[in-house]
């Protein structure tokens, strides 16, 4: 009787072929697996919350991810990264997650600091004083059925910044006499558009004539919380009523605990 037998060349021609069979399935399941769970919204953010302390402004934002597909997910990570207007980093944090095994939810939040210190730090005046924006990268990463790595980055996004002084105006009235002193009233007014810093602070104001000459100064506190429009009259004192002219400048600084502002210069009665 013939003995029939596999020669070593075609077993391992065979192995290899249920080797390369093996690795098309793995590889057509675990794109397939990956593309529903790109496609059925997986991943899902909440609604970001703000807090501010002494030194820093916190964004949170809360996130799950769904694992329905066939394979476990490792090393999950975001990545936020935010810029001022002029292209300065502010901030750049990093949220990890080991592993989402599949059939499982994970929960976490993303946290994402400015330091008060740096953002203002910058160009202060034209932040507290123009709206504007700020710019953020955001990279999702992970490795998924134990070899295929992805990142999804998303760049240039931009989100509103509100300037705390938006339209500040200061507008100069008729001098009057309290009895003791002349008295030069100037309207203020401004509308904090940020949407979490509040104005705490004093004012104060240097006034000129039209030659440059100063002819008066005046204090007041201001408080305008997030989201407010601002209203009040100060009251600076004349030293001599003879300097006042129709036209000058108004320096203004404002002091708080997180910031100085000042000199801005502005001009009264006209150019």
């Amino acid at each position: 009787m013939e003995r029939i037998g596999m020669t070593p060349a075609k077993a391992i021609g065979l192995v290899g072929r249920l080797l390369l069979i093996f690795f098309f399935l793995y590889l057509t399941t675990s794109l397939y697996s990956l593309y529903n769970l790109l496609s059925t919204g997986s991943f899902s953010l909440g609604q970001m919350e703000f807090t501010i302390t002494e030194d820093a402004l916190t964004a949170s934002i809360p996130f799950s991810f769904n694992n329905t597909g066939f394979y476990d997910l490792w090393d999950l990570n975001i990545t936020t990264t935010i810029k001022d207007p002029d292209g300065n980093i502010l901030s750049k944090d990093e949220t990890f997650i080991a592993s989402v095994p599949r059939g499982t939810r994970a929960y976490e939040t993303h946290r994402v600091s400015i330091s008060l210190a740096k953002l203002l730090s910058g160009n202060l005046t034209r932040l507290l004083l123009e709206d504007g924006e700020l710019q953020a990268n955001i990279s999702i990463g992970f490795t998924y059925a134990m070899a295929l790595g992805f990142r999804l980055t998303f760049s240039n996004l931009s989100f509103p910044w509100g300037a705390p002084l938006s339209h500040l105006c200061l507008t100069p009235e008729d001098l009057r006499f309290n009895g003791t002193h002349y008295i030069l009233p100037v309207r203020l007014s401004f509308e904090n558009h940020s949407e979490f810093l509040h104005v705490s602070g004093r004012l104060r104001i240097e006034a000129f004539n039209d030659r440059g000459e100063l002819f008066s100064t005046g204090l007041m506190d201001v408080e305008a919380s997030p989201r407010s429009n601002y209203h009040g009259i100060l009251e600076a004192i004349v030293w001599n009523p003879s300097m006042f002219t129709d036209r000058g400048k108004i320096r203004i600084y404002l002091d708080t605990e997180l910031y100085h502002l000042g000199p801005v210069v502005m001009a009264y009665g006209g150019s």
